[in-house]
């Protein structure tokens, strides 16, 4: 691990830069739940009615983009009835299951 961190070709000389480790390179997807799924299917009606809501009150200042765009995610998703939430939490747990199995044997050395 170690030469190869040396003389690899991608390798970054500087005070900055990492060596390359096992962890750094292999990332499990993160766990999901229902309001992420939701986000996922509905990105465009969020992103649209933050627009409006920017609009309206005349900011558009850049720091409080994400901390808008989560609110709103979550009114949106707080409308939906209960079945249609547990839906989503259906498809999450899904989601989560798939990422938990291995993968199969024709798509390992993809």
């Amino acid at each position: 691990m170690r030469w190869f961190a040396n003389h690899s070709p991608h390798r970054s000389s500087g005070l900055g830069s990492k060596a390359l480790s096992t962890t750094s390179l292999i990332k499990r997807p993160r766990a999901t739940n229902g309001a992420g799924v939701f986000e996922k299917e509905h990105k465009a009606d969020i992103t649209e009615r933050m627009a409006e809501q920017q609009d309206q009150d005349g900011d558009t200042l850049k720091q409080f983009n994400l901390l808008q765009y989560r609110t709103i995610r979550q009114e949106l998703y707080n409308q939906l009835t209960d079945e249609q939430r547990s839906a989503y939490e259906v498809k999450a747990a899904e989601t989560n299951e798939a990422y938990k199995a291995l993968p199969e044997k024709s798509t390992i050395f993809e």
